[in-house]
């Protein structure tokens, strides 16, 4: 395998709508930075940048709009549009690493044929299409179906993939989950989405008892929300890497 080829086809990007996080963010930062060849900040228009570069000096920076990072729902909705994607084009995966998640080792040799990897969701959501609201939901909706892969805390995303995919999604009335959305529509709108089986190898966003009992590093590439779970295992991670 061509190390350097590979890891140039994938960035990790971090969005932030501020440098003002807690110490705990800052080293789940560092880690996943010492992970990545590629780290891109991505920011609000404005957004001081100085406290990032001096903590990562290789690490990029891309601005967009400021109504991006209003909000959740203004976030989420931006995340099922082409822009984000169409800007990082000239790499073949986006891998979206927030700062309440953590990659644990380098993403280089997980090029893969699927086109979306998400922590799975356990044990899953049953959801449906609501067509009056058009939205998701796990009542009264119409064509239910599991959705398992899962959160976007932590995922990686095939850029031109998502750049047809967010061109053909419906347009959502009440606020969805955009990781939800892409699970459910995904299939319909030719995402490959990965099944469980390969995702949970990869990332974990909860998790089973014997998961919240880990004490030691599993063989996975990286957690989301891990201190709501196994928050000694989070404690250990970090101070591995500090």
């Amino acid at each position: 395998m061509d190390i350097e080829r590979e890891q140039a086809s994938l960035v990790t990007i971090v969005p932030t709508h501020t440098s003002q996080l807690d110490e705990v963010s800052w080293l789940r930062l560092r880690t996943s930075y010492s992970n990545s060849p590629n780290f891109t900040f991505v920011l609000p228009e404005g957004c001081s940048t100085k406290e990032f570069s001096k903590v990562f000096p290789r690490a990029d920076f891309r601005f967009f709009p400021t109504s991006r990072f209003a909000s959740p729902e203004s976030y989420n909705r931006w995340l099922l549009t082409p822009e984000l994607y169409e800007s990082f084009s000239n790499f073949t995966f986006t891998l979206i690493c927030q700062s309440d998640a953590i990659l644990i080792r380098p993403l280089s040799e997980l090029m893969n044929p699927y086109d979306y990897v998400g922590a799975p969701w356990v044990p899953g959501w049953l959801m449906g299409w609501h067509p009056t609201r058009r939205t998701l939901t796990h009542k009264k909706g119409l064509a239910k179906r599991r959705l398992e892969v899962g959160n976007g805390g932590i995922s990686v995303r095939r850029n031109s993939a998502f750049i047809n995919f967010t061109s053909k999604v419906p347009r959502l009335g009440e606020w969805t989950g955009e990781d939800m959305v892409i699970s459910y529509f995904g299939p319909r709108y030719g995402l490959k989405i990965a099944p469980k089986t390969f995702a949970e190898n990869v990332f974990l966003e909860t998790g089973r008892r014997e998961v919240r009992e880990l004490s030691e590093i599993p063989g996975l590439y990286g957690f989301h929300n891990l201190q709501m779970f196994n928050p000694q295992l989070e404690e250990h991670i970090l101070g591995q890497s500090s």
